[in-house]
């Protein structure tokens, strides 16, 4: 068998089985829930976006605060603090930021605690739509 011949033979099962989703498509029930609940589905989506691409949010941020790739730009949120601080400690807040900002060792523990913040709003969300849904809250 050759590697055409595989290609071939998946193509239109894969085409057919990962296209088939269209907004128009999405159960009555799910539609109900969303134009019910406006504001809890536009927090979910945003939690699931920044669950999967959490350098969405932390990239913009980091380079407002003023952590650059090559340090903290002049005049910045970033630049104040680390002339208050002084000389910046191996493995503290501000390093993570920075190494974050330079795509170093921060990346991920910056990115994981923007993942976790996702996580335990998207929990804040199922209690309250569980309590909300009660008849004695």
């Amino acid at each position: 068998m050759s590697l055409q011949f595989i290609q071939q033979a998946t193509s239109g099962i894969m085409q057919s089985q990962t296209f088939q989703f269209g907004i128009t498509n999405i159960p009555t029930a799910v539609q109900n829930w969303i134009t019910t609940n406006p504001g809890q589905t536009a927090l979910l989506v945003s939690n699931g976006i920044l669950f999967f691409t959490p350098a969405a949010l932390t990239g913009p941020l980091l380079a407002t605060m003023g952590f650059g790739a090559s340090g903290p730009l002049a005049g910045s949120v970033a630049a104040s603090l680390q002339s208050m601080l002084g000389n910046v400690g191996a493995h503290s807040v501000f390093a993570y930021l920075q190494s974050a900002a330079m795509g170093g060792y921060g990346v991920a523990s910056v990115n994981g605690i923007v993942q976790a913040c996702a996580i335990i709003s998207e929990g804040a969300v199922a209690a309250y739509s569980g309590l909300a849904g009660r008849s004695g809250v």
